[in-house]
């Protein structure tokens, strides 16, 4: 029995998260308009009271990562499509009404790893993303190193952390062999499928949001501890003196 190529994505899927877009558009707009007003502002403190503002905060908590996550996915499926199409296959409306098998589904010429530059891309975007964390990495121990020494371990958490870029890489640069990995556009017969351009954008967008977080919380426990230690210091020095 011969293993199936499953169709990733049709045009229904497509108009579903189409749907979830504009629902999350439909929560944030409004929530922005309001919170900006000037009629907000001036009733604050009744708002906070009646329970409103935790409304909002609640609703723009949901929608805005569903928004973000409404427009990655319509990204990699339009990319998708649009390659079922270049591949001269049928773009579906339903992917079940073809069992959900590539190689059921209509086309009208066969082509095979037109896309495999996209792990060579891929790798090297990845490549340049870590340079640019490795890089910040070093401005953020130039920045505490000699005034606060818990900055070499936090550093040293980041650049492990930042490690997952260059292993992403290395995995990309890999499925640039086209005789072991295809498109996801093409059907598998067997073979691995490499991941995507649009997939990689994906994961190294939603990781560099992970990785600046990281960043900006070492930045500031850094500046707090900093901040204890001095202020621990000045009371011992005011008591020592205060004795004296």
């Amino acid at each position: 029995m011969r293993s199936i190529t499953p169709i990733k994505y049709d045009l229904n899927k497509k108009t579903e998260w189409k749907i979830l877009l504009i629902i999350s558009l439909v929560i944030i707009v409004p929530c922005i308009v309001l919170l900006f007003s000037e009629q907000f502002a001036e009733n604050i403190i009744d708002i906070v009271n009646s329970g409103l503002l935790a409304i909002l905060f609640t609703a723009m908590y949901i929608a805005i990562p569903l928004f973000i996550i409404s427009i990655l996915s319509l990204i990699n499926i339009s990319v998708y499509l649009k390659r079922l199409e270049q591949n001269h296959f049928e773009v579906p409306k339903n992917r079940w009404t073809y069992d959900n098998d590539l190689l059921k589904l209509p086309r009208t010429e066969v082509v095979e790893n037109k896309y495999a530059v996209d792990s060579k891309t891929g790798a090297q975007v990845s490549v340049a993303v870590y340079i640019t964390f490795v890089i910040i990495d070093f401005l953020y121990m130039g920045k505490w190193v000699g005034i606060e020494e818990d900055c070499i371990s936090f550093f040293v958490l980041l650049m492990i952390m930042h490690l997952f870029f260059l292993i992403f890489a290395v995995v990309l640069f890999r499925q640039r062999n086209t005789a072991e990995y295809v498109d996801n556009t093409d059907i598998a017969f067997g073979r691995k499928v490499r991941i995507p351009i649009s997939k990689t954008i994906c994961v190294l967008v939603v990781t560099s949001i992970i990785a600046i977080i990281g960043l900006i919380l070492a930045d500031r426990m850094t500046e707090y501890i900093h901040k204890s230690r001095q202020q621990e210091s000045a009371q011992v020095i005011s008591i020592l003196t205060e004795r004296a």
